[in-house]
């Protein structure tokens, strides 16, 4: 792997988790969990995180081929 490819992937590896705690609610990681934060992560921003990687994979191999 070159060099960019690595950055991008530590990129990813660094905004995935913040995807998940960032939004109307901000989760924080240290802190004391708000009412249904499992509901938000699980059913809303996880799927969302999940979805967004599929699809722009798919894209980036699309775009390869």
């Amino acid at each position: 792997m070159t060099r960019l490819n690595l950055t991008l992937v530590w990129l990813l590896v660094l905004a995935v988790p913040l995807s998940l705690l960032a939004g109307r609610v901000w989760i924080d990681p240290s802190g004391p969990l708000p009412a249904g934060a499992t509901s938000i992560v699980m059913e809303l921003r996880l799927p969302r995180a999940v979805l967004a990687l599929v699809v722009g994979g798919a894209l980036g191999a699309a775009g390869a081929t």
